[in-house]
């Protein structure tokens, strides 16, 4: 009989010692893509001694970033890409310049055009309020250039310019140019790449 009491005494130890259940980690938020065309291309412009440039929202609750700009469009001028760089611009929603980030042209393909997407080499910290703009830049001549698309109605806030002096609206459609937007500000180590797709 003493040794039964004995026994019993101890499982209840052993119970309490166990592990607790591990809990499966939280799935990361996904990154979302901001636009205001509706891809579906109507025209398409280059702008000699000017840029491209969309208005968008902040996410709301603050806390995002920026980490690729994607654009519709395609190079045109010689068979060989210009060695140099275009401009992408993230600006407040006056159009003052907050982080200027730099592409090389042959990123761009002659002939048909195609979303280009261009991952940022590090992201960049949105407004957390309010709304901020994206420019594009790429110093047009005869010989070189990119043709961005528009499509055919302009619903959203369409400007031309550079940063400083976006104060020109753009009334021929929206411009086919998105905003990639992580939930909140990431460290990139990888190196800028480009990702040319359909859709």
């Amino acid at each position: 009989m003493p040794k039964r009491i004995a026994l019993l005494l101890v499982m209840p130890l052993v119970l309490a010692a166990a592990p607790a259940p591990a809990t499966k980690p939280s799935t990361p938020a996904k990154p979302t893509e901001l636009a205001i065309d509706d891809g579906l291309p109507a025209g398409k412009k280059s702008i000699a001694g000017s840029g491209h440039a969309i208005v968008l929202d902040a996410p709301a609750g603050g806390g995002g970033a920026l980490t690729a700009v994607k654009i519709f469009g395609s190079r045109y001028g010689t068979q060989q890409p210009p060695a140099e760089d275009f401009h992408v611009w993230l600006c407040d929603a006056d159009g003052k310049q907050l982080k200027e980030f730099k592409f090389p042209y042959k990123l761009f393909l002659r002939g048909d055009p195609r979303w280009v997407t261009l991952k940022l080499p590090e992201s960049a910290n949105l407004p957390a309020t309010g709304k901020f703009i994206l420019c594009v830049g790429f110093n047009p001549q005869q010989t070189k250039g990119v043709y961005v698309h528009y499509d055919k109605s302009p619903d959203g806030d369409n400007r031309t310019g550079l940063p400083g002096q976006l104060n020109d609206a753009f009334g021929q459609g929206d411009w086919m140019i998105r905003a990639i937007v992580s939930p909140k500000s990431l460290n990139q180590n990888e190196p800028q790449m480009n990702t040319d797709e359909r859709g």
